[in-house]
C-alpha cells in the first residue's frame, strides 16, 4: 500500500503554518485512500528516488523529466511526447509497425531510366547496374534468358538500328556481299559466297513450276561487269514452245570450250545460226547428208 512521510507539528508554529500542515494531512489522506497523485495532491516533488508503486502520474503533471535512466517496464510513451529520438543501438519494429516514406527526412534521389541512361553515357559506357537494369556495351554469355516466358526484346528500344528496306532486291544483296569483302552472306534472297564446295547441287529439287531454276555466272567483259555472262537455265517454252535447257550469254560474251567435247545426242543448228570452224575438221566415219550444192573439200 502507499506509504507517506509527513513532518510533525513543532512548537512555535503559528496559525497559518498549522493550517497548511492540516491541509497537507488532508490531501495525504486522500492519496492514501485512492492511490493517485494528481495536480491537486502534488505541487512539486524533489527527491533522489521516487517509488510510485501502483500509483499513476497524469501526463498533464509532467513538464520536464531529467534523468540518466528510465525503466518503463510495460509502460507506453505516446509519440506526441517525443520530438527527437536518438537511438544508439537498434530499433525493433513490431508486426503492425510502419514507416511512411513521407516521414523520412533526407530522402535519397530515386533515378529514372532516362537518368540511368545518362549516367551510363557519362561513364563512357562502362558497365552500369541499378534498380532499372543493366547497361553495358557488350554482353558475352553462353545463354541469355530475357524475362523468362514473358520476356521480350523490342526492336524499337534498340539504338543504332540497321536500315531494313521495305523491298530488298538482288542488287541490294549483291552490294552488301561486295561491301563485306565477299564473305559468305545469307539473306532471304539467297546465299552469297566466294566458293561453294559439295558433291551435288540440286537446282529446284521439288520441281516447282514457278521457281527459277538455273545457274548464272557473271564476270568482267569489255571493261564492264556483266552479271549474266553465262546462264544455264530451264525454260518451260525454251525449245520452240516446249520445255528446254537454254545456255545463253548477254553482251556478246563468247562461250569457249577448251576441253574435248563429245555430243552423244542430236545437235541442231537452227535457222540463222552461223557456225565457223577455224580449225581442222575430221569427217572420218561420218555420213554427210542434206547438201544441196556440191561441197568443196580441200
Amino acid at each position: 500500500m502507499p506509504v507517506s512521510k509527513l513532518p510533525s507539528p513543532t512548537p512555535g508554529m503559528d496559525v497559518g503554518q498549522l493550517t497548511d500542515l492540516m491541509f497537507r494531512y488532508y490531501r495525504e489522506l486522500q492519496y492514501l485512500l485512492n492511490g493517485n497523485l494528481d495536480e491537486q495532491n502534488v505541487r512539486q516533488i524533489t527527491t533522489d528516488q521516487l517509488v510510485a508503486g501502483t500509483a499513476k502520474i497524469g501526463s498533464a503533471l509532467i513538464d520536464t523529466i531529467t534523468t540518466d535512466q528510465i525503466t518503463a517496464g510495460i509502460a507506453k510513451i505516446s509519440t506526441a511526447l517525443i520530438e527527437n529520438l536518438v537511438v544508439g543501438g537498434n530499433v525493433t519494429m513490431g508486426p503492425l509497425a510502419a514507416i511512411s516514406w513521407s516521414q523520412v527526412t533526407e530522402q535519397p534521389t530515386i533515378i529514372t531510366t532516362a537518368d540511368a541512361l545518362s549516367a551510363w553515357a557519362a561513364s563512357d559506357y562502362a558497365t552500369y547496374i541499378d534498380a532499372n537494369g543493366v547497361y553495358t556495351g557488350t554482353v558475352a554469355a553462353n545463354k541469355i534468358v530475357i524475362g523468362g516466358d514473358n520476356g521480350y526484346l523490342s526492336f524499337n528500344d534498340l539504338n543504332d538500328k540497321p536500315t531494313i528496306p521495305t523491298q530488298y532486291t538482288d542488287n541490294d544483296a549483291l552490294s552488301a556481299w561486295a561491301n563485306s569483302n565477299y564473305a559468305t552472306y545469307i539473306d532471304a534472297n539467297g546465299v552469297y559466297s566466294g566458293s561453294f564446295n559439295g558433291g551435288m547441287f540440286n537446282v529446284n529439287p521439288t520441281g516447282s513450276e514457278t521457281l527459277d531454276s538455273g545457274i548464272t555466272i557473271g564476270g568482267w567483259y569489255n571493261n564492264g561487269w556483266v552479271g549474266q555472262a553465262l546462264q544455264i537455265k530451264y525454260f518451260p517454252d525454251g525449245d520452240s514452245g516446249f520445255p528446254g535447257i537454254v545456255i545463253s550469254s548477254t553482251s556478246s560474251v563468247p562461250v569457249i570450250y577448251t576441253a574435248r567435247a563429245k555430243f552423244d545426242g542430236y545437235v541442231d543448228f537452227r535457222s540463222g545460226s552461223i557456225v565457223d570452224f577455224l580449225g581442222s575438221i575430221d569427217f572420218t566415219g561420218a555420213t554427210v547428208t542434206g547438201l544441196t550444192v556440191p561441197a568443196v573439200f580441200s
